[in-house]
């Protein structure tokens, strides 16, 4: 293949001329179509959403899920819909083969909004990667016969986008679309997505260090164990007495095609796939997930059945099987049977839902009693279903002291991967339609949760290490993000959490099951469903073990938590340099999950917290962490970036740790001196989701669904004292399916309080608050609204606000008279301009909600000082308005009058005690004056004849002559207002008074 671009402009589409980029020549063989897994024509579209605005298209960080994943004919796209329903900000890869008909040289165009390149058979032939309107790019390559790999990436930042690909064959005078014949790509496969925000690589980030690993940990040694053109799909593995490796294989869904298989020459330290020999000993199995073998016997688990293989004839063929037990099955591709475990009484596995190609969850389910973890006696074949709400349980193994381990992957009701202790009557949070046996049981939270893409996305089998450092910790593989991962657990106040560690890569694929055979090794059994349920650039298959053979490594071995943070403990001293400077050597960040119906989910209330101390052991091998604002029922996230080395110089192999808090010694939850729930807190039953997509909102967002019958929102509550309390819902009623007042049901503590009803909002955008008083005990309460059959439904909800005791009137400074007080009296006399908005909190301030917006005083001021408090959580923004003529609703009358700003890290002219676009702060003051996010600061500001001065913190930070500025402008009356900028940023106020001069 040979190759020359340029670019030009694309005259159809009005794009604008780019200059001529000239790239080597290069050239390249087509593939021979059978050489390809079976095809379908077109091509795949992967699209990630990235959450911001790009400028170039970006490598992305390996093991992430794309958001979109869909079968296109030709790549022709210019709408939403055409790019698979997202918008804006993403990056996106076309990926298939070009079959070309015949040897010669090619002209190839992308005409793109914004940025693309384009690459045959690995090498790029245009660079068209740039912010910009429609524009075409040409390249040209010199290609065989056959078929070439294509692969055009591609990003979205915002406004229009467009995608094209076109071709001139030889002999041909002008360019067309690249038709669907020509095109295919892999056929079959499972196009997995999920939701949320992906990252691009770390240009800092190295193997193991904000990256996955490359390669195998220092302390084992890998060994293939694959003879020649010997490519199993393994979803089980055990061993005969005599050291013969029994395997089950996978031949694709929905097929009965599987098969067990022994293979010899795997164990010992003179393993070598030369001498290794496989035999297929049974057939059509139907779509096996695991073996044992059990006195002799081999025992499988099916999709349908389990069963024990039978050889009649001791030809060591198995030509029969028998049932030991049956469970309910709908035949469809993704019920499967994971497992095996067995001890003297009973076999146990996992039973995954039905779901919808591309990860949704069935509704309803084709049959009962799917999403279980069920025990198998050994001598009746009873069935028994032990605990329930899980999804895709593919990984079951014994825990640390002899409970079963499950690992389950992302979807529906699962934000994100996790492990799980099996519990008798559990519920670990899947729902199905209908419900499942234990569907009605409270939640059992996750022993760990796994961050997909970050350390986890399709993870199997838990086995507990035997020996070397790591004795007694848990691993486990993963199919897609592959590797091994490794979790340190332990127990605090009688609940199992921990942390869990990147181990290993550097494998021929991706791990379908793991087990450690009788020479102490760990044998990997590898697996990839096509599509992106499978390791990108690894094998479909595989067989390998990984042989400890030293412990030189300097890693994490544990990380225990304490009333004040962390113990983090290495295989090594640290080094002096780590010692000396440990505070800054850490980074550690928290957030948490809320499972939804929706398919997977986005981490919530995101924190980066700071390490205010650190000490490290007298042997140098354990630093104590303090992090001020750690809370319970977090994931947090800790890294330690390199250079970081043991005193003898040894690199740190993984540099960070991701722990699942579910309890801190001693803990104290924080007061909630707001009095305000957040509904993405809440616990969601039902079709109830979370969204963003209408702002406004306070937190992350808010919880809609409630079109939907049976959709449930509850709110976990607490009061100091029992009785009767008005409790703020802050909701949205919308438009549709009618204007007006809809009903909604309403219960506390479990008792069915009956309808409320909430008056229309009249757009989703809008918010409003709905006052009930509600009997609460003292202690925690529970608040849940759902959606009835007779309820009108179609309401969203933001929050909930409880009031313990109402505000005292503040005593103004003397000669001052009051604007606002914390009281709702002098909070309703503000008034509201534009969209967002401000929000009464239970400490007594006002807080901004939403944006672009401001409320006004209705007073008209002259001459006067104004004095107020105002803190903001972080880089927020908003400003004090002076001089406003009555807006009359409408928030640019903002621009007749001036701001004083509130926003330290914007441009001089736009910052903290700047004149908003006409005169800056006197920044040195201002900055030694200026107290940080999280705590209060005082404005005073003086306007007097045409002149303002502002003191921050009783410091004059800034001296304005309004004269002659803007003619449109005029202080000599008008309104004070308050900015609410937009959704996200939070800025409170208080104790707002005016002296007239």
């Amino acid at each position: 293949m040979r190759v020359r671009p340029h670019r030009h402009p694309a005259l159809a589409l009005g794009a604008a001329l780019v200059a001529a980029v000239i790239l080597p020549v290069t050239s390249a063989n087509a593939s021979s179509d059978g050489d390809l897994p079976p095809q379908e024509p077109g091509v795949t579209l992967r699209a990630f959403d990235v959450g911001f605005e790009p400028q170039r298209i970006c490598v992305l960080t390996e093991g992430q899920t794309p958001n979109i994943d869909v079968l296109r004919p030709t790549v022709d796209w210019e709408s939403d819909a055409d790019f698979g329903g997202i918008a804006n900000n993403f990056m996106g890869h076309v990926i298939g083969n070009i079959h070309v008909p015949e040897d010669g040289v090619y002209d190839f165009r992308v005409t793109s909004d914004d940025g693309s390149r384009l690459y045959l058979d690995g090498e790029q032939i245009i660079e068209n990667d740039q912010r910009q309107p429609p524009t075409a790019a040409d390249g040209r390559a010199e290609l065989t016969a056959g078929a070439h790999a294509l692969r055009v990436d591609y990003f979205q930042g915002a406004y229009g986008k467009a995608l094209r690909l076109e071709w001139r064959p030889p002999g041909e005078d002008a360019f067309v679309l690249v038709p669907e014949s020509v095109l295919t790509t892999d056929a079959g496969v499972t196009r997995v997505t999920s939701p949320g925000v992906k990252s691009c690589a770390d240009v800092n980030a190295s193997p193991g260090d904000g990256a996955p690993l490359a390669g195998v940990h220092p302390n084992y040694t890998l060994t293939d164990l694959r003879p020649e053109g010997f490519e199993p799909k393994v979803t089980g593995m055990d061993w005969f007495d005599d050291g013969r490796m029994v395997i089950t294989t996978w031949a694709g869904r929905e097929s009965f095609d599987g098969a067990v298989e022994i293979v010899e020459g795997t164990v010992g330290e003179d393993a070598d796939p030369e001498n290794t020999t496989t035999e297929v000993v049974a057939t059509d199995m139907n779509e096996p997930q695991g073996v044992l073998v059990e006195d002799g016997e081999v025992i499988v688990a099916e999709k349908h059945q389990l069963s024990r293989l039978i050889d009649a004839d001791g030809d060591g063929f198995y030509e029969d099987k028998a049932a030991i037990a049956t469970w309910p099955s709908g035949g469809t591709y993704h019920e499967f049977g994971f497992g095996l475990l067995a001890d003297e009484d009973h076999y146990y596995l996992n039973l995954s839902v039905a779901i919808t190609p591309g990860g949704r969850t069935t509704v309803p389910q084709h049959v009962e009693n799917r999403g279980t973890s069920v025990r198998i006696d050994k001598e009746t074949g009873d069935l028994e279903y032990v605990a329930g709400g899980l999804r895709t349980p593919n990984g079951i193994g014994w825990g640390p002291e002899g409970e079963v381990f499950v690992t389950d992957n992302q979807g529906d009701w699962l934000p994100s991967s996790k492990l799980v202790e099996i519990e008798p009557g559990a519920f670990y949070n899947h729902y199905t339609t209908p419900p499942g046996p234990f569907d009605d049981q409270p939640v059992t939270e996750p022993v760990l949760w796994l961050p997909h893409g970050e350390i986890a996305n399709s993870p199997t089998n838990p086995v507990q290490v035997e020996q070397g450092v790591f004795e007694g910790q848990t691993v486990f593989g993963d199919v897609t993000y592959g590797g091994i991962q490794r979790a340190f657990l332990e127990e605090v106040d009688g609940r199992r959490q921990g942390a869990v560690f990147r181990m290993t890569q550097g494998l021929e694929s991706g791990v379908s099951r793991l087990a450690i055979g009788p020479d102490g090794s760990f044998y990997v059994g590898g697996i990839g469903g096509g599509g992106n349920w499978q390791q990108p650039g690894k094998f479909p298959y595989g067989l390998q073990k990984l042989t400890p053979t030293s412990e030189d490594a300097m890693d994490i071995l544990s990380m225990e938590i304490t009333e004040t943070g962390f113990d983090l403990t290495y295989t090594k001293p640290v080094s002096a340099d780590v010692i000396e400077n440990a505070v800054e050597r850490y980074e550690v960040e928290q957030w948490t999950y809320t499972p939804t119906s929706q398919y997977g989910g986005e981490k919530q209330h995101e924190e980066v917290l700071s390490v205010a101390d650190a000490s490290v052991s007298d042997d140098g091998r354990t630093v104590s962490l303090d992090i001020p604002g750690l809370r319970e029922d977090r994931v947090v996230h800790v890294r330690s970036p390199r250079p970081f080395e043991s005193a003898d110089g040894t690199a740190l192999w993984s540099t960070e740790a991701w722990y699942t808090v579910h309890t801190i010694p001693n803990y104290v939850e924080p007061p909630n001196e707001l009095g305000m729930y957040e509904a993405e807190d809440g616990e969601l039953r039902g079709r109830a989701d979370l969204d963003d997509e209408h702002g406004n909102h306070t937190g992350d967002g808010y919880v809609d669904g409630f079109d939907n019958i049976g959709a449930e929102l509850t709110w976990n509550v607490g009061v100091d004292e029992a009785g009767t309390y008005p409790v703020t819902f802050r909701y949205s009623n919308g438009p549709n399916p009618y204007v007006g007042t809809k009903t909604i049901s309403l219960a506390v503590n479990g008792e069915d309080l009956g309808q409320i009803a909430v008056e229309t909002t009249g757009t989703w955008q809008t918010w409003a608050d709905h006052v009930e008083q509600l009997p609460l005990r003292a202690g925690t309460n529970t608040i849940t609204v759902s959606a009835g059959e007779d309820d009108d439904r179609h309401v969203n909800w933001d929050h909930l606000r409880v009031q313990q005791e109402p505000c005292a009137p503040a005593e103004p400074d003397e000669g001052y008279r009051t604007l606002f007080d914390g009281t709702e009296e002098r909070f309703a006399e503000w008034e509201t301009a534009g969209p967002g908005g401000f929000i009464l909190q239970a400490d007594c301030t006002m807080r901004s909600v939403g944006g672009l917006g401001l409320i006004t005083h209705p007073d008209e001021l002259t001459d006067y000082r104004l004095k107020l408090d105002w803190k903001m959580a972080g880089d927020d923004n908003s400003g004090v308005h002076i001089g406003v003529p009555d807006p009359a609703g409408d928030p640019e009358a903002r621009n007749q009058g001036f701001e004083v700003q509130i926003d330290a890290t914007d441009e001089p002219e736009r910052t903290t005690g700047a004149i908003y676009n006409f005169q800056g702060a006197d920044i040195a003051a201002r900055d030694a004056a200026l107290n940080p996010p999280g705590e209060w600061n005082t404005y005073e500001i003086v306007v007097e004849d045409l002149n303002v001065r502002v003191y921050l913190n009783d410091v004059l930070i800034n001296d304005f002559d309004t004269e002659g500025a803007d003619p449109d402008r005029d202080l000599s009356s008008g309104r004070v207002g308050l900015q609410n900028h937009h959704t996200g940023s939070d800025v409170w106020f208080r104790d707002v008074r005016v002296m007239d001069l």
